[in-house]
């Protein structure tokens, strides 16, 4: 189970963390979860979040902790603050 993500990786196929950068989150080479948009940046589906979470952490957290991640996520990329946007994956809140 992941604590806490302490580093982040450069998109492409041989990733095998978490990568944020102009275009988005993805977690490994190719799992989105925070998508640019013509609209801006928009988070991964709650349901694809729950099923991820529970993939991914430890139970106890709520099943929306994922899903809130990605949209201040996303939140951060569309004001262009993309180091606070590293910061909410390297150093997830609970």
């Amino acid at each position: 189970m992941i604590k806490a993500i302490r580093r982040l990786h450069p998109r492409g196929a041989a990733s095998r963390g978490i990568c944020v950068d102009a275009e988005g989150a993805v977690l490994g080479p190719d799992y989105v979860l925070v998508r640019r948009t013509p609209r801006g940046f928009q988070p991964i589906d709650r349901d694809d979040a729950l099923q991820a979470q529970k993939c991914l952490l430890d139970s106890d957290r709520d099943e929306d902790w994922l899903f809130r991640q990605c949209q201040r996520i996303a939140d951060a990329l569309d004001k262009g603050e993309v180091a606070l946007a590293h910061l909410r994956l390297a150093y997830p809140g609970r």
